[in-house]
């Protein structure tokens, strides 16, 4: 049995306070009604919640015990009456329900749904109880009917039908609803926009604009063409309407058959391991915390370290209510959408604590969005439906993703595991697909979202502090700062090759011949030791300039962001090597990785000059067990980076960045040398590509170490080889700061080298 109460404020001791009522049927039906009137607080006391007086009271106010009385009765009968009839039941319905059946009482009179006003009001009951319109949809539409009935009113034509209703007239309807504001900042017509505290709040209060007014008009529009259809009218105004408002102009893409528009997982993967400039910093960070919580730019911008909270788990998680899971006079806290934080969101929400710098709108946030996932690589084509020309294209996918895509991408990385990506509607997609995953636990929805964005697990404890699992970095590693192509006096910013990727000869453009790629960050030079003393007697037996080459190698392995390099090989069991080249003798080291620690093994001199498939086979054996001997603890380790202080100088001064710079170039020439000799070609050769004379020295001053060689030389060089040269610099912070600010020669003269000038040799001189 349903049952009527009143809705008191219980803290409300003086002033006024609303006098509304709720209707309550079991648990399924909580309706709502505002009379819109404000009666004083005192008053209120005098009766119960069910609108009774209370025991004992004398004194009350007899004319609102009669109101209330009276809006008992109304709201009982229009709902008994609504329940009968079948309709669905709203607050909106109800409380429309309610209006109407006090005007029936006052004036014996009924809307006439012969006039405009009636029949559109009609249509929008009629199509929202046949589930046609959602609550929505309906609300906007009476927001409209009721601008149209203060249109008709001001106009002096409120008995307008629809078969009187003109092309103009709907012209300047539209005008209307845009600069309604000052018809309700007009006194005269104050009878319509009353200025009573509680309704005031429905005034237009600035010129509307015209985008979202024309998605409204979309339901006007409709209501015509019905009326058409049922023969109620022979024509639309519509059919004559000459449209006045400016179509945004803009491309809008939307999905159609095929790959949907959003990364999978191994892009996702590329675009954590890119490294970006600092000037992308923010979109990036933005970007990657988008897509592992799933929110929109609107509701993630509101978001501050309020919404971070941990479980008794130790799981760090997101939460926050979105709009569309929100109820009128609900607990927030019942509908909050609760996400777990990735190992990779939980980093970028403490160093950046959600300060992002993305402006206000979506558009700045867009491009720079579509510029970071080009530079990441993510150019996969998809068919897309463009909005603005009605065709359907080919693009690549990061010239059409914006910030409303992330959601859905979101939701399709998840469900990638499930081989449900590219599913759309409510029940995969929608923003109460997220809400639903309270019905999991805590701990299942991590790892879940571990799986799914490929992270690894973590706890944390009240304070956001890691307790298990890798420590916290403050700063990004995957930042770097963009390192000039040249230094003071013209010299080029030395630099070591990567890769040597085959590109035959002539084809694109030779500046394109070499590519620089940026690596993560190093936080600090790695630490160097060895491991028993085969490596430190080796080298002692070796005359300086060959130990010198072997060091050049070590001292770069410290400073270089990862292993990808021409000189260094991965081999099994996670042992690395790298190759050393000095006269007309090779060597090869041995080393592995402990932690942020290099452990050299072994060093050996080669047979051949020529790289050998089986090279070091046979040495491998007693790499293996010096590695495991050092693991276990049976062999200790040397510090070595003491001996590559006192010949080279420590980190950070003139010195040592003089001979790391002489590493670089010693390498890649190095590098250039082995290529060529692998190529069977000679110097020669080259020159005659060239169209040079024999006796060009250059090329043998580039593969002795003796220069740097500017990038036109370098890529002149290699399209002669038939490669690519990718290069690369060391990752670690303040490289080549002393370079940055002076020249070569200054630095030479500061550390008590002697400087040698190039000059132009005198043509009349033999």
């Amino acid at each position: 049995m349903f049952k009527v109460s009143l809705y008191k404020k219980v803290n409300a001791r003086s002033g006024d306070v609303p006098l509304r009522f709720r209707l309550k049927d079991g648990k399924t039906v909580d309706l709502g009604y505002e009379t819109g009137k404000m009666v004083p607080a005192k008053d209120m006391m005098a009766f119960s919640q069910d609108g009774t007086l209370q025991p004992g009271i004398i004194e009350y106010d007899a004319a609102l015990l009669q109101e209330i009385e009276r809006c008992k009765l109304a709201m009982s009968e229009v709902y008994m009456s609504l329940c009968q009839e079948g309709v669905a039941l709203n607050e909106e319905t109800f409380q429309s329900a309610v209006s109407a059946w006090f005007v029936k009482q006052e004036t014996g009179e009924t809307v006439d749904e012969r006039l405009l006003v009636g029949r559109f009001r009609a249509y929008l009951e009629e199509e929202h109880a046949a589930g046609r319109f959602s609550d929505k949809m309906y609300r906007e539409s009476m927001t409209l009917m009721r601008k149209l009935d203060r249109y008709l009113i001001i106009r002096d034509c409120p008995n307008t039908t629809p078969r009187d209703f003109s092309a103009e007239q709907l012209v300047d309807f539209e005008k209307f609803c845009i600069d309604e504001y000052l018809y309700a900042a007009n006194p005269k017509y104050a009878a319509l926009y009353p200025r009573a505290y509680d309704e005031c709040r429905y005034w237009p209060k600035q010129k509307l604009k015209e985008e979202p007014l024309r998605k409204v008009l979309i339901h006007f529009r409709t209501f015509w063409r019905d009326l058409v259809s049922f023969g109620e009218v022979e024509a639309s105004p519509y059919d004559k309407y000459v449209p006045w408002m400016q179509e945004k102009k803009r491309k809008r893409y939307t999905e159609v058959l095929g790959e949907p528009m959003s990364l999978n997982f191994d892009e996702f993967q590329q675009v954590l391991a890119t490294p970006v400039p600092g000037s992308m910093a923010d979109v990036r960070n933005a970007f990657i915390l988008q897509c592992c919580i799933g929110l929109g730019a609107k509701e993630f911008k509101q978001l501050s370290l309020n919404n971070v909270a941990v479980s008794k788990e130790g799981i760090p998680y997101i939460y926050y209510v979105h709009k569309s899971v929100r109820r009128k006079g609900k607990d927030p806290k019942n509908y909050a959408i609760e996400v777990p934080l990735v190992r990779v969101a939980f980093d970028i929400v403490m160093r950046t604590r959600f300060d992002f710098i993305l402006g206000c709108y979506n558009a700045p946030y867009n491009r720079k969005l579509q510029l970071f996932l080009r530079y990441c690589g993510i150019t996969r084509e998809v068919c897309v439906f463009n909005s603005r020309t009605g065709e359907s294209e080919a693009l690549p996918l990061c010239d059409v993703i914006t910030q409303g895509n992330v959601h859905r991408m979101h939701m399709d990385i998840v469900h990638d595991s499930d081989t449900l990506r590219g599913m759309r509607g409510l029940g995969y997609t929608g923003p109460r697909t997220m809400s639903r995953m309270k019905k999991m636990s805590m701990e299942d929805y991590f790892w879940t979202l571990n799986w799914a964005f490929g992270q690894k697990p973590f706890r944390v404890d009240e304070n956001l502090n890691i307790v298990e699992g890798a420590p916290f970095t403050p700063i990004d590693p995957m930042v770097f700062e963009p390192q000039p192509e040249k230094l003071p006096g013209g010299r080029t910013n030395p630099y070591v090759i990567s890769q040597m990727v085959p590109l035959p000869s002539g084809e694109g453009k030779q500046e394109d011949r070499v590519e620089v790629r940026n690596t993560c960050r190093l936080f600090e030079p790695r630490k160097v030791v060895v491991c028993g003393n085969q490596f430190i007697e080796f080298l002692g037996a070796m005359d300086e300039e060959s130990r010198r080459s072997i060091q050049y190698g070590v001292m770069l392995l410290k400073i270089l962001a990862d292993y990808k390099a021409s000189f260094v090989e991965e081999c099994k069991d996670t042992i690395y090597s790298f190759r050393s080249l000095c006269k007309e003798a090779a060597y090869t080291t041995y080393f592995y990785l402990n932690g942020d620690t290099i452990v050299l093994l072994h060093c050996f001199q080669n047979k051949s000059l020529r790289k050998v498939k089986a090279s070091g086979i046979e040495i491998m054996p007693v790499v293996r067990e010096l590695r495991w001997k050092h693991v276990i603890g049976e062999l200790s380790a040397t510090e070595y980076d003491t001996v590559l202080d006192e010949a080279f100088g420590a980190r950070g001064t003139e010195k040592r960045e003089v001979w790391e710079m002489r590493a670089c170039r010693s390498y890649t020439s190095q590098t250039l040398r082995q290529t060529r000799m692998d190529l069977g070609l000679l110097q020669e050769d080259i020159f005659s590509k060239w169209g040079a004379k024999d006796n060009c020295g250059n090329l043998s001053r580039a593969e002795f170490g003796h220069r740097v060689l500017p990038f036109k030389y370098l890529s002149r060089l290699v399209d002669a080889l038939g490669y690519k040269a990718i290069i690369v610099r060391p990752g670690v912070p303040g490289w080549n700061a002393i370079s940055r600010t002076k020249t070569l020669e200054q630095m030479l003269e500061s550390i008590g080298e002697p400087v040698y000038r190039w000059k132009r040799k005198d043509p009349d001189i033999e």
